[in-house]
């Protein structure tokens, strides 16, 4: 009876008699963990039970009694604590859902794979996405697991069987039999995705070639293992169904390869492979049978993305060319390797659009390379490059040489660590479209006015230089220089040779003071009664202390009545010599020291006046450096304030129509996402993209729009432990976007639905408190539907955010987005992001399937009167199609890419037009 107390939801599900019991919720983890981490065995005599989700509540052992549940269908018990699984589990005949991933498993029992091949020619084992998908999928990951039954091949038969995912366990060897069972049924074989990367794995096993002549293998990530080498029969594999195969992506990264196969050319000449990726290995050289084998299909190859960045190459081979010609290349990264050149022949890549070889060690790069017109980011930082090596390419490469049609225009420069000692203004003529510019830790010592010819810029670093403007270099350096704020310092201070600031101190006290010099020298002459040629020639050594001494001489008249004429000075001086060669004594003597006196008491007040004076003019360039300084940073507040921005649109309004689209354009600003080193340890993986041409203010469109990402994220996104969506009004966001992770007590967070920023730890709290008391009132109080996600958070001493540039966080996954960024009725562009702890391939599933309804969504409204203008469609004969513009997601610490989506091949539907 006290059982049934603590556990008032078995009661009342079975007076209810209903076949769903979903135990969720930081008050059922409590009560679990009172009890050894056990539910009561009162749940294991509900026999009438379909679905049980224990997600995340602490639980520790399953007790044999579960397989007395005998018409469950669906089992989920991923985030807990289980060490084991019951022998009994393979008595549950009915099985078709299982999630025990996240959990601390050694090993699967044996039963399980009986259990789940019972109904194999039905093909149970599903994982429901969607009403109408049948996807199958079995997840293990995250576990401890050392080995794989080698009885899994029989429930591996499966006619649908489509996601394996065992990443992130310990083991160290595939059974051979896992491969033989994934071919058996290879005519109507489904699996896309064959995720084993973060495990132990030594080796592949020959026969898993066996396993990937499946037509429809999209995916093999073996990334993060320790393989020294891959085998021949991969190559071989991967190529037998060359006609209808579908790898795209091919990631064998951060494993320990010191060569690629020969062989591997038959693989690669697959027409839909869009990834390579064999970054952070060992390798010294890619073998020229790597780039040959790339262009056997150069009609129809969808290779986008080439990644060979963080190995040990010295050099690429020229004959990579012949791999670059295929028309779809838009990604090489050959960075953190020990280049010192780059071949020519990589003008030849005319699709080129991000080109990273940062962390090298060049010390120029190919002119030829300004002939890839379609190039718009370019990564060098961190190599031995001069400032002729932008010369060449920005203007000084010929203005037509050789073919490969335009010259690039550039959008992103990145450029720090090098040796730039000045900007050429040919590069800002050259590249009038550059967005993006980092000079930092280079040797800059004049202000950049060939940037103020680049109309788009928005970023600009140039931290770490040592400009001669040491005031500059301090705005230059501090964390809140923007862009706009540098380039109105440089215009304002402009100048050949870098302005005012340029000029040294002493220069300038110089020129301030030479024109009062000369008018007090014209005025002293007047004053001594037009004195000798010969003594102005004497005192024209010293200006100013000539001057003084007329002076003096002119006041005092009566004292030396001998010094009255001008004349007289020669004759004396001449006497008092004379007087001295022949040792007479008397009273000059002590006129001489007198003379002296009075001459070292003049020396010393004229150095005092003049040091007064060098320290009055210091005082005044201080004060004034002072008074710039404080301009500049009120100015730079000022560009902040929404006043000032909402000012410039107006005027912007006012002028003309070419200078309204210029001001569009630059306003389209390419909108990019940085991932820290923080995060990856606790949710690594996000894929985003824009959309554009959503009209939610009519027929229902935003209701229907926020349904959808309910629907996906029960379904798809499995109750979002497996992917999260979050989507963001792009107006109300400050590019670049970072994915970070810091304790819950650090973040803080204006929550869906609130107007108060707090952190995220109150939140969580809140959540967990509005949960207990909806359990103890047993009342239908508003409470709000995350609680039921908090278990996705339960244990982590980190949370992942997303913050924009300002530092305001938009999003909080899995559990919330910000209120500040909430889409509206309003809202025209759309930011959607997906993140995941599994994988990229679960993260791009989600987006797909996303993308795909929200362009059913949007051919559905355009059917409803009113909502498309008639004009438009009358005029273009077709209707207005959804538009997907792509996000890039990058290392915060070196600037590598991750991912970029859409890639060419991700999103072919009609109804959907992708913007490159």
């Amino acid at each position: 009876m006290a059982e049934e107390q603590r556990w008032p939801e078995l009661e009342a599900l079975k007076q209810s008699g209903g076949r769903e019991l979903v135990l969720h919720g930081a008050d059922v983890a409590r009560r679990v963990e009172s009890a050894a981490g056990r539910v009561p065995s009162a749940l294991y005599r509900l026999s009438r039970l379909n679905l049980l989700d224990m997600s995340g509540v602490s639980l520790s052992l399953v007790q044999p009694q579960l397989g007395c549940l005998s018409a469950l269908g669906s089992l989920m018990l991923h985030g807990n604590r289980l060490q084991e699984l019951p022998e009994e589990i393979g008595q549950l005949t009915q099985l078709k859902v299982l999630d025990v991933s996240s959990n601390r498993l050694a090993r699967l029992p044996d039963s399980l794979c009986l259990c789940l091949c019972l109904h194999t020619l039905n093909a149970c084992l599903s994982v429901c996405l969607s009403v109408s998908v049948s996807v199958s999928v079995l997840d293990v990951s995250s576990n401890r697991l050392a080995r794989l039954p080698d009885s899994l091949c029989l429930c591996l038969c499966l006619h649908t069987f489509n996601v394996l995912d065992v990443s992130s366990n310990r083991l160290a060897r595939l059974p051979d039999s896992l491969c033989l069972c994934l071919c058996l049924h290879t005519l109507n074989a489904c699996l896309s995705v064959l995720d084993v990367s973060s495990n132990r794995l030594a080796r592949l096993p020959d026969s898993l070639c066996l396993c990937l002549c499946l037509h429809t293998l999209n995916v093999l990530d073996v990334s993060s293992n320790r393989l020294a080498r891959l085998p021949d029969s991969l190559c071989l594999c991967l190529c037998l169904h060359t006609l209808n195969a579908c790898l795209s992506v091919l990631d064998v990264s951060s494993n320990r390869l010191a060569r690629l196969p020969d062989s591997l050319c038959l693989c690669l000449c697959l027409h839909t492979l869009n990834v390579l990726d064999v970054s952070s290995n060992r390798l010294a050289r890619l073998p020229d049978s790597l780039c040959l084998c790339l262009c056997l299909h150069t009609l129809n190859a969808c290779l986008s993305v080439l990644d060979v960045s963080s190995n040990r190459l010295a050099r690429l081979p020229d004959s990579l060319c012949l791999c670059l010609c295929l028309h779809t290349l838009n990604v090489l990264d050959v960075s953190s390797n020990r280049l010192a050149r780059l071949p020519d022949s990589l003008c030849l890549c005319l699709c080129l659009h991000t080109l990273n070889v940062c962390t090298n060690v060049l010390p120029r790069l190919p002119e030829s390379l300004a002939r890839c017109a379609s190039l718009r980011r370019l990564l060098v930082a961190h190599n031995l490059l001069p400032s002729e090596a932008l010369s060449s390419l920005g203007g000084g490469g010929g203005g037509g040489g050789g073919g490969g049609g335009g010259r690039m225009d550039l959008e992103e420069l990145q450029m720090q660590g090098n040796r730039v000692e000045a900007v050429d203004v040919k590069i800002a003529v050259a590249w009038p479209g550059l967005k993006s510019v980092d000079l930092s830790h280079n040797l800059l010592t004049d202000l950049p006015h060939s940037l103020l010819h680049c109309p788009k810029l928005r970023s600009l670093r140039l931290a770490g230089n040592p400009f001669r403007d040491r005031h500059f270099g301090r705005l230059a350096a501090a964390d809140t220089a923007q862009a706009r704020g540098l380039l109105a310092y440089v215009e304002s201070h402009g100048g050949g040779g870098g302005g005012p600031r340029g000029i040294s101190k002493k220069a300038k006290s110089g020129a301030r003071r030479r024109p009062p010099t000369d008018t007090d020298q014209a005025s002293d002459q007047a004053s001594a009664d037009q004195a000798a040629d010969q003594a102005s020639a004497d005192q024209a050594a010293d200006d100013r202390p000539t001057i003084h001494v007329i002076r003096r001489a002119a006041k005092t008249p009566a004292k030396t009545p001998a010094k009255t004429p001008a004349g007289d000075g020669k004759a004396k001086r001449q006497a008092a010599r004379k007087k001295t060669s022949q040792g007479s004594e008397g009273p000059e003597p002590a006129v001489k020291a007198t003379l002296k006196l009075k001459q070292k008491q003049q020396k010393q007040q004229k150095q005092q006046k003049q040091k007064n004076q060098k320290n009055k003019k210091e005082e005044e360039e201080d004060e004034e450096e002072d008074e710039e300084e404080a301009v500049v940073l009120k100015t730079l507040k000022m560009l902040k304030t929404k006043t000032q921005r909402e000012e410039e649109v107006e005027e912007d309004e006012e002028e003309d129509e070419e200078e309204d689209e210029e001001d569009e354009e630059e306003d389209e600003e390419e909108v990019c996402v940085l991932v820290c080193a923080a995060v990856m340890k606790v949710r690594p993986y996000l894929v985003a993209c824009r959309l554009r041409g959503l009209e939610l203010g009519e027929g229902g469109a935003l209701k229907r729009f926020l349904g959808l990402q309910t629907e996906l994220h029960e379904g798809v996104c499995k109750r979002r432990s497996l992917a999260t969506i979050a989507t963001h009004d792009l107006r109300l966001i400050r590019a670049p976007l970072r994915f970070d992770a810091r304790p819950p007590a650090d973040i803080q967070v204006t929550p869906l639905g609130s107007s108060a920023c707090i952190t995220a730890l109150s939140l969580v709290e809140d959540l967990q408190g509005s949960t207990l008391e909806k359990v103890n009132s047993r009342t239908h109080h508003k409470v709000s539907g995350l609680h039921q996600y908090l278990h996705l958070l339960q244990g982590q001493a980190m949370y992942p955010f997303l913050v924009d540039r300002d530092g305001v966080t938009i999003s909080l996954p899995p559990i919330t987005n910000s209120q500040t960024t909430k889409v509206s009725v309003d809202t025209t562009e759309v930011l959607v992001e997906v993140t995941s702890s599994h994988s990229l391939a679960s993260c791009k599933l989600v987006m797909d399937t996303l993308i795909t309804r929200v362009a059913e969504l949007h051919h559905s409204l355009q059917q409803l009167p009113g909502t498309i203008n008639p004009d438009e469609t009358q005029r273009t004969g077709t209707k207005k199609a959804l538009e997907v513009m792509q996000v890039v997601v990058l290392n915060e610490a070196d600037g590598c890419l991750r991912v970029m989506y859409p890639s060419r091949t991700d999103l072919t539907a009609t109804n959907i037009n992708v913007v490159w």
